[in-house]
């Protein structure tokens, strides 16, 4: 249940045609050539023989319109719908691409607090790119970094009273997605403690998977697995088959990216 998924992290964290059997056709009256018909395809075969062959004796030219027959005008290209999806690999904002690589090492960041965790901000690049005046964020860069801001928003932003929303907008298209709005989402604040760091598991150009490390109000260390996928000109974040995520606890950050915005 996602209800339960998020109060578990806020506490600890795929003709063949059949002929119907029957005479030939070849033998049915309708392929009978007539004598006449014959005659008439004897006389055609003539004519064409006596033509010259094409290029010989004359030069073929072009159709020309006649003086009452207004000549064809190119066609005007296609105006652009400002209302459009953006094109596949662009951003909804306009957010330019950054480096493709995963960051080995931590992000330079601005750091911005969502209820009570600190969340990493880079508005002309990584992003987000858009930020309502209630607070909401989303819109990341179509690259590794861009999808590692967008899955710290989204924690974010979902455990400090937002997941319905969170839900809706910055979550992949999934049967999985639409089962947990139905079945409804725990919108109480609180938070799951600070970032702490965070490890690559695998990433394409629209996908990446990674785990972030969060340290809890009580000081705990638990690792949350956060697949996320380009979509609709934004990184959306993917509900497992399971609805459930996978957290685990931690006992330091050995093969991690130590980052946080909190000390």
């Amino acid at each position: 249940m996602a209800s339960t998924s998020l109060g578990r992290l806020n506490r600890s964290a795929a003709d063949h045609d059949t002929d119907a059997p029957g005479r030939s056709p070849w033998r049915r009256p309708g392929f009978v050539v007539s004598g006449v018909l014959l005659a008439a395809l004897v006389v055609l075969a003539l004519v064409l023989l006596l033509l010259p062959p094409a290029g010989e004796g004359s030069t073929a030219t072009a159709p020309q319109p006649s003086a009452t027959e207004p000549a064809p005008q190119p066609s005007s290209p296609p105006t652009a719908d400002a209302e459009a999806v953006p094109a596949a690999g662009e951003s909804v904002c306009g957010l330019e691409p950054g480096d493709q690589a995963i960051p080995t090492s931590a992000p330079q960041a601005q750091w911005e607090l969502v209820g009570t965790t600190a969340v990493p901000e880079d508005p002309d690049g990584a992003g987000p790119g858009v930020a309502t005046d209630d607070g909401f964020r989303s819109c990341f860069s179509h690259d590794p970094t861009g999808a590692l801001y967008a899955g710290i928003n989204w924690w974010a932003q979902t455990l400090n009273g937002r997941a319905v929303q969170v839900y809706e907008e910055l979550t992949a298209d999934t049967p999985e997605r639409d089962a947990a709005l139905e079945q409804g989402l725990d919108e109480s604040a609180g938070g799951i403690g600070q970032i702490a760091g965070y490890r690559f598991v695998d990433v394409d150009a629209d996908r990446a998977l990674y785990e972030l490390a969060f340290r809890t109000p009580q000081g705990d260390l638990v690792s949350v697995t956060t697949p996320m996928r380009w979509e609709d000109g934004d990184w959306k974040l993917v509900i497992p088959s399971t609805g459930d995520p996978s957290v685990g606890a931690l006992p330091d950050l050995t093969g991690f990216t130590p980052w946080s915005g909190v000390g």
